[in-house]
């Protein structure tokens, strides 16, 4: 084993690999356990416009800004897990196995587009002082590193509490109405805008929104998650 094979040991020794959702610990370069890896609810047959799983495809009921939407996981029980760890329980390196994913579905439907900037849905300024990170953010500039898209934060978010998860779908598409700008002028063909949960799209729309008004032609969204329709645990929806 080299040096480098022998450090990694040790640190994995004193800092067990543990599984996305159900924090069991594991091999190294793994992000889930069997277990997990087996059950977790990924996206079977993707609507690349709405990004929904086809079979509860959303194109007829809501019309979108944005291009096109992609994610990897369906909201259930594993997903939402591991969503859970990362958004509430600090543990960042969730983001890695997110933004790996997240990258599979980007090669895969939006292979032939060049992308000029990366963005991030905001958090808010106090929110995002109180909790010391915004998980959007985190996978998006890792994705933005492993594709070689620069990040941009220009987009920022003015009401911190406009809640989402108590209203009704129709209702959450005026209520994100005027909660986020772009703080300059954008001279963007392309663009990549990243969350961590896609519910019924109305966040990344009002998004997509605002960044057309500062100049930006195209905007194509990735998330973690997308929303099946199944009932989701309001601790971890997107708020």
């Amino acid at each position: 084993m080299s040096f480098k094979g022998i450090i990694r040991y040790v640190l994995w020794l004193i800092f067990p690999q543990r599984c996305c959702c159900c924090n069991k610990i594991i091999y190294r370069d793994r992000y889930l356990c069997d277990e997990c890896s087996y059950k977790i609810e990924r996206v079977d047959k993707l609507c690349t416009v709405c990004g929904c799983d086809l079979k509860c495809c959303q194109c007829r009921r809501f019309a979108y800004r944005f291009r096109a939407s992609v994610s990897p996981f369906d909201t259930g029980e594993y997903s939402m897990k591991a969503v859970g760890n990362l958004k509430f329980r600090n543990n960042l390196c969730i983001a890695d196995f997110f933004s790996e994913e997240i990258v599979k579905q980007i090669e895969k439907y939006y292979d032939v587009i060049h992308f000029d900037a990366i963005f991030a849905v905001p958090m808010h300024n106090v929110k995002r002082r109180i909790k010391g990170y915004n998980q959007s953010e985190v996978i998006a500039r890792k994705i933005g590193k492993r594709l070689n898209i620069k990040y941009c934060n220009s987009l920022v978010k003015y009401n911190k509490n406009n809640v989402q998860h108590k209203l009704k779908k129709e209702e959450r598409f005026k209520n994100v109405q005027n909660t986020y700008k772009c703080k300059e002028v954008l001279n963007f063909k392309n663009v990549l805008l990243i969350d961590d949960i896609k519910t019924t799209g109305a966040t990344l729309n009002e998004c997509t929104k605002q960044l057309m008004y500062a100049g930006v032609q195209n905007v194509y969204c990735a998330t973690a998650l997308t929303n099946n329709y199944k009932k989701i645990n309001k601790k971890v929806e997107k708020d």
